[in-house]
């Protein structure tokens, strides 16, 4: 009796306590605003959209969860045509007791055509609190071997159901072992509530709502059935539609991984759809007969919060190598119902490499070959031959000696076979030996193509050839005689570094510019600029390990930098006309010139211009762009290819003269009107910048024609009525300038005078 006290007690203290143990940091928190509440306002309101909204935050949000004594209703749904299923858990072991002793209320709302909640389609569901049968309902209602009733019966009212420390131990030690026995009760509980009907509505846990019409939405709020002073616990909501959507979405994502003996299965969840466990069978016929590879449902555990959630996996581990298999896995939902079945084909393969070999030191055929020997322990299984490999280095690079480029990309795996070494081969001489490459590897092949590396062997040589001649060299040298030298990398492993030389002459004697050689490829140098040497010799040679040396490269010459200016050009002749001014030079001595730059001006205080840009070799130049009666300066400039510059030593003038001539009249028209008796003219000009007028120039009846009037340079008209009796006349116009300048006569019109 004493004894069945204390583990009483004990029990208590574990209700009481599993929350508090496992948050211990949640004493500071303060509950939520009650959620009945807010699901009465929201119904007052009619406010469809919200109440759904609550569902979704009371799934998300584990305040409660996270506050001792206090718990959460989880709920779900699951509609057919005819009726509702509704399945729902407290969050925590602590509510799971009290729910248990108080019992479960069940009421629902009606959605109206209009999508808001109908306030007065309230109707309780339950007449009496939902609670878990009694130990006598259990054994009357499982009859048959079904052992997830049996694992709730078990867990309601078992006396044991995890192994407990005796007695006489320590009672904090009682304690945490109540705590572990409750969470085991409460976790299988709602494991075979999932997996089971039987066990949810044995556990109180399930109801069945019949009176639902077809294609109309429901909501339910599920809650203690009375309030307890110790535990409080948020009601549950769900929200349906009294329709049936079908089965539940197959397993997305599934995939396979061979392994040895293994196949190892993954997938995922589809996002709309909780599952809470699998069933995973596998047929050997190609999906024509499935057998299951679990008894019992598969079930995969939650992560620990902080901890990223893996995707469910399973290994088969009964399978053989190379057969084929078809694999199919269904979810379970939490109404006890299988999905669709997800499928995929997979097979075991050979993951075991063969043996490994062991290589005896290489010894030396000729001073271009070498010869490798080696011993294999087993060669019963499924060996199929041996592939040489040589490298640079003991630790990594080693690669075939065949070469990889010229096989078949699109059968590569028979092409590797066809470079195998037979299996029953113990040695091998390779006729191409490379310096740079002194360690060597024998690999293990088996059938599977699994892979068995001896470990690196070096075969050491006498290293007297030389490295080939540096390519790629180049460099430049600044205005401060630093001169920057670069070059490519060799191709040789052994490579240590490069030797660089230096003369002023290409015909001197080069002498060493380093001590060590040049573990780079580029170096930093100084040679003088003041001098009238104008490039820098240089070569460089290549030097292995073996302090064997390349021959020197070709001389590398570097432009020293040139601060002289050129030999200025000279003007030689100028040559001027009406309309143009022709210069001529004689070109700078200089061989470096780049080019000249022709400058003008008019008059000493204007600025000079550039007006042409010509290339080293012209030396004369017409210049059209002037006007009559201006004076235009003229200075040369040359550049050489440094950018240093110099001007002519003098500037050379050009007039362009003014030889009088100026345009005529155009389009000259004479017509006589014989009602005034009289010619009258027309004609056109472009006008002038000058001061001008129009002289008439007239013949009657054939004599000469001479002036005979002048006209306004405004007036581009004339008439002509002093005819005296004449027959025909001819007219001509030229254009008079004031500054002496004049047109030529234009062409003669003539008009007959009837």
């Amino acid at each position: 009796m004493k004894i069945r006290i204390f583990y009483t007690i004990i029990f208590i203290t574990a209700f009481l306590c599993s929350d508090v143990f496992a948050q211990k940091k949640a004493k500071d928190l303060t509950p939520t605003e009650d959620s009945l509440k807010i699901f009465q306002s929201l119904i007052e309101h009619g406010d469809s959209t919200a109440l759904k909204r609550l569902k979704n935050e009371t799934l998300r949000q584990d305040t409660s969860d996270r506050v001792p004594n206090r718990a959460s209703i989880k709920a779900f749904s699951r509609s057919y045509n005819d009726s509702i299923i509704l399945r729902w858990a407290p969050s925590k072991p602590g509510g799971w007791i009290t729910a248990n002793r108080i019992g479960y209320s069940i009421e629902r709302y009606t959605y109206s055509k209009d999508g808001t909640i109908n306030k007065a389609s309230k109707k309780k569901l339950t007449a009496s609190p939902i609670k878990p049968w009694t130990e006598a309902v259990w054994k009357e209602q499982v009859k048959d071997r079904n052992k997830f009733a049996a694992i709730s019966a078990q867990a309601l009212y078992g006396k044991r159901f995890t192994q407990t420390t005796d007695v006489g131990s320590e009672s904090a030690n009682q304690i945490r072992n109540a705590i572990d026995e409750l969470n085991g009760r409460f976790g299988f509980s709602l494991l075979s509530a999932d997996f089971d009907v039987v066990s949810a509505e044995g556990l109180g846990l399930r109801y069945v709502d019949k009176s639902v019409e077809k294609g109309k939405q429901y909501a339910y709020r599920i809650y203690l059935a009375a309030k307890d002073s110790l535990y409080k616990i948020d009601d549950g909501y769900a929200f349906a539609d009294a329709s049936d959507p079908g089965k539940a979405q197959a397993p997305i994502d599934i995939s396979a991984e061979p392994g040895e003996k293994k196949v190892t299965l993954r997938w995922k969840t589809p996002s709309i759809t909780q599952f809470s466990g699998y069933y995973l069978d596998r047929s050997e016929d190609g999906g024509k007969h499935y057998y299951p590879m679990n008894k019992d449902p598969y079930t995969i555990f939650s992560s620990p919060k902080g901890i990223k959630e893996e995707a469910p996996s399973y290994t088969d581990t009964n399978a053989v190598n190379y057969k084929v298999y078809k694999y199919r896995i269904a979810g379970i939902t939490p109404f006890a119902e299988t999905s669709e079945y997800a499928e995929i084909e997979s097979y075991a393969r050979d993951l075991t490499p063969p043996a490994r070999p062991f290589v005896k030191p290489p010894t030396e055929v000729t001073t271009t070959s070498l010869k490798l020997d080696w011993d294999i322990a087993d060669t019963t299984g499924d060996l199929a031959g041996f592939i040489i490999l040589r490298s640079f280095n003991s630790m990594y690079g080693f690669h075939p000696l065949f070469d990889l480029s010229k096989l078949d990309s699109s059968r590569i795996e028979e092409e590797l076979k066809k470079q195998l070494l037979p299996k029953t081969l113990r040695t091998f001489t390779d006729a191409n030996t490379a310096l740079d490459e002194p360690y060597y590897i024998v690999a293990s092949v088996d059938t599977a193509g699994n892979v068995a590396q001896s470990l690196p062997v070096y075969a050491p040589y006498v290293d007297t050839f030389p490295p080939s001649i540096p390519t790629g060299f180049a460099g430049t040298m600044d205005t401060n005689g630093v001169v920057r030298l670069h070059w490519n990398l060799g191709m040789e492993r052994s490579l240590l570094g490069y030797r660089l030389f230096f003369a002023n002459d290409p015909s001197h004697e080069f002498t060493p510019r380093n001590g060590d050689p040049i573990q780079d490829t580029s170096y930093t140098d100084t040679a003088s600029v003041e001098t009238l040497t104008p490039y820098a010799y240089y070569k460089i040679a290549a030097v292995k390990k073996s302090y064997a040396n390349s021959d020197l490269s070709p001389i590398l010459a570097i432009k020293r930098p040139d601060k002289i200016p050129p030999v200025p050009p000279v003007f030689t002749d100028v040559k001027v006309t009406d309309n143009s001014i022709h210069l001529y030079w004689a070109k700078s001595s200089s061989e470096d010139i780049a080019k000249y730059m022709l400058n003008r001006r008019i008059g000493k205080n204007d600025d000079w211009k550039e007006i042409m840009t010509f290339k080293a070799d012209v030396e004369s130049y017409t210049d059209t762009m002037v006007k009559k009666n201006t004076d235009y300066e003229y200075q040369l400039e040359a550049f050489d290819t440094t950018g240093n510059h110099s001007f002519s030593p003098y500037a050379v003038h050009g007039k362009p003269y003014d030889n009088g001539v100026r345009p005529g009249v155009s389009n000259i028209t004479a017509i006589y009107d014989p009602t005034k008796k009289s010619v009258n003219m027309t004609w056109t000009y472009p006008g002038s910048n000058e001061d001008y007028w129009f002289v008439i120039y007239r013949s009657l009846d054939g004599a000469p024609i001479s002036k005979y009037q002048s006209t306004a340079k405004s007036e581009m008209k004339f008439s002509d009525a002093s005819l005296y009796k004449s027959k025909k006349a001819s007219y001509a116009i030229k254009v008079m300038m004031k500054s002496g300048g004049e047109s030529l006569l234009s062409d003669k019109v003539s008009v007959d005078i009837q």
